[in-house]
């Protein structure tokens, strides 16, 4: 853990973000006051609180007039939030009662709030290949669960008389294709619907289409700041976007790596040399990462970080993966950095990696926040000899068993089922719900896009502990970005290492060799919080594989923390 503290006063959301409900405190951070009332609001005691919003029950309670409201047989009043066994449940507010203002927005009338849910096309390569690592859940897996939250949802949060109604949106293209994913868009808007839950997600065109026809997209959403700043309020990722991952980047290796040899590359010539940079970065087929790959590649060369002048680009074809991988490596090679910056899918690396094997070319690797490629379950098909030279910054945090996890613990305890169907996304499906159950539980009865985006930037600071190693997903101005309101979620980072001898599970139950290490336990760093002296890297002592209490755990794994675990059996599931 960190020693040097700093208090942070600004209000954060607590949404689960790719496995755990967000939180984070550490190195450079001390223990948040155990409050959920925000210290720069000003407490009101009206119908709604400041921004038009209902008043929350914490709210209520510091103004002295709790009583003066009627809340649900849902909310704690010992605690002011919803009675879920979850690290983070909703904060209460007043139970509703009359006129809830009937068709507020396109999609709502005064009995029902109508949502898609985005099916996913089958994609036989990509099916194929997530299947033979055990990481792919059926569609009728995936439906199951969506159906167990949505149905809790709907018990739980305050809908203000309405009745969340879904209905499937059937996907006809694959993830990259933004013809199909256009048309999609617009069968959301035939089908009625306020909002849409998921999408394709290696274009920008779904979101893009949703927002220009006033509809919400939550998850699966994909695109630069500026787009889901021009988006807003419709556009709701989970994660950040390639500009805030390219800013964390760019303070990971300004504070550890900048002017210092490339000791953790494969080969004495290369170790020998100063650090320089190559970026290896993906785009789409309507290029839509240029802008800000390219404004990435102006910031590091303005801050005189040896970066390579062009970018090396590549696309996620598996059909033409082979010989693109060819091309790429070739590049690579030629342009001959001690280290190669990677941010892109998860799924090319496994090409990359072995033919840069081949060709004998054996660079430190550093990973960028990208999706999925900082998984045990897809690191352990790359090739190895060339992964062990890997470090990074990491969004997914340290694992703890998926029986613990809160999206897990939240659809056995509300179904009674001994398993959750959708094991591999479960988390995701969750995080999907929580947040638009969340946008319409703080929006009030007058739901429109705009008091959806309201009361999500309103809702106030979650409870933390010291050295939390839960993620933290924020949406509004909080004081983390430079630019001000953020229209992305996750904000902090993990900073990991390849170790291709450690064993353990992987995030699918399944035994094997090769793990990510954690550094520090997986303490977690906002923006500007990464420390300047050096980290222990590829030093397993100082790190974690993952968090299990199995008696019989490997070297590398640590306890459970307790203030991780939920407990299912707190609140008795409501019976109406």
């Amino acid at each position: 853990m960190g020693v040097h503290s700093k208090v942070i006063k600004r209000p954060l959301v607590a949404l689960l973000a790719i496995g755990l409900i967000a939180s984070a405190c550490g190195t450079n951070k001390e223990k948040v006051a155990d409050t959920t009332t925000p210290p720069s609001e000003t407490v009101s005691c009206d119908k709604t609180s400041t921004g038009g919003n209902p008043i929350l029950y914490n709210q209520a309670k510091a103004g002295g007039c709790e009583a003066d409201f009627t809340w649900s047989d849902q909310c704690d009043t010992e605690t002011g939030r919803l009675m879920l066994p979850t690290a983070e449940p909703l904060d209460c507010v007043p139970a509703f009662s009359g006129d809830n203002g009937g068709a507020t927005s396109p999609g709502v009338t005064a009995d029902a709030i109508k949502i898609a849910r985005y099916v996913a096309k089958p994609d036989p390569l990509t099916d194929a290949y997530l299947s033979g690592i055990g990481a792919r859940d059926e569609p009728e897996q995936i439906a199951e669960t969506y159906e167990g939250y949505l149905d809790m949802w709907n018990k739980m949060a305050e809908t203000y008389g309405r009745k969340v109604e879904v209905v499937d949106l059937q996907g006809t293209g694959v993830a990259t294709d933004a013809v199909a994913a256009r048309a999609d868009a617009l069968k959301a808007k035939e089908l009625g619907a306020f909002a849409v839950i998921g999408g394709p997600a290696q274009t920008r065109a779904f979101g893009e289409e949703l927002a220009r026809q006033k509809i919400i997209l939550v998850g699966g959403a994909v695109g630069s700041a500026d787009f889901y700043k021009s988006s807003s309020p419709y556009v709701w990722p989970i994660g950040p976007a390639p500009d805030q991952t390219a800013a964390r980047t760019t303070e990971f290796i300004e504070k550890q790596l900048l002017g210092k040899k490339a000791e953790f590359a494969g080969t004495p010539e290369l170790q020998a040399r100063d650090r320089d940079f190559v970026l290896l970065t993906y785009d789409d087929a309507e290029s839509n990462f240029k802008k800000p790959w390219d404004t990435w590649l102006a910031d590091l060369q303005a801050k005189g970080i040896p970066v390579a002048d062009e970018r090396v680009v590549f696309t996620l074809d598996l059909n033409r993966a082979a010989e693109d991988t060819q091309t790429v490596v070739q590049k690579l090679r030629e342009i001959n950095a001690t280290t190669v910056v990677f941010t892109g899918d998860p799924l090319m690396p496994g090409f990359f990696s072995k033919e840069m094997t081949a060709q004998g070319y054996f660079p430190e690797w550093v990973l960028s926040g990208t999706v999925y490629a900082d998984t045990t379950v897809l690191a352990r098909g790359y090739d190895q000899e060339q992964w062990k030279h890997t470090i990074g910054i990491s969004l997914i945090p340290a694992r703890i068993p998926n029986d613990q996890s809160d999206s897990t613990v939240l659809y056995k305890w509300w179904t009674g089922d001994a398993d959750i169907p959708a094991k591999n996304t479960g988390a995701i499906l969750a995080t999907n719900v929580a947040l638009l159950y969340a946008g319409i539980h703080f929006a009030g009865p007058n739901l429109t896009p705009e008091s959806f985006r309201a009361g999500i930037f309103a809702r106030p600071l979650p409870t933390r502990v010291d050295g939390d190693i839960r993620s933290t997903v924020t949406y509004g101005h909080k004081d983390f970005w430079p630019e001000g309101t953020d229209y992305q979620g996750l904000d902090d980072v993990a900073i990991i290492w390849w170790d291709p001898t450690a064993t353990g599970e992987d995030e699918t139950g399944t035994e094997g060799t090769g793990q990510y290490r954690y550094i520090n336990g997986g303490e977690r760093f906002l923006p500007g919080e990464i420390p300047s002296e050096p980290l222990p890297f590829f030093d397993a002592s100082q790190s974690v594989t993952y968090y299990t209490d199995a008696s019989d755990a490997p070297e590398g794994t640590k306890p459970v923390p307790d203030y991780v675990k939920t407990n299912p059996d707190k609140y008795a599931k409501p019976t109406s």
